[in-house]
């Protein structure tokens, strides 16, 4: 998906599903193929950017997708596409 898209590390870590959560953006899929909403950019004004990756063109991105989704569940509302790595200890400690 990373790829498909071309995120950074750090937005695609941030994705939930379907649905705004605590993370830097969604991703929901529609007719388009795979919607992805990023409400914060390293690049971007502070508006929200949508990058869509069609399944047409990505079939394995897609497919992925909708594999992972059936394997979280069919009640599946909100959850963290990827969750975020615990911050290190020795991360805060001033050089």
């Amino acid at each position: 998906l990373g790829f498909a898209a071309a995120l950074r590390r750090s937005e695609l870590v941030g994705l939930d599903w379907k649905r705004q959560g605590t993370g830097d953006g969604y991703l929901t899929q529609d007719h388009r193929g795979i919607v992805i909403t990023l409400l914060s950019t390293k690049g971007g004004k502070g508006e929200p950017v949508e990058v869509i990756v069609p399944c047409a063109d990505m079939p394995t991105a897609c497919d992925a997708l909708d594999e992972w989704a059936a394997i979280a569940g069919k009640h599946l509302t909100w959850l963290a596409v990827l969750d975020r790595p615990p911050k290190s200890p020795a991360a805060g400690v001033s050089r």
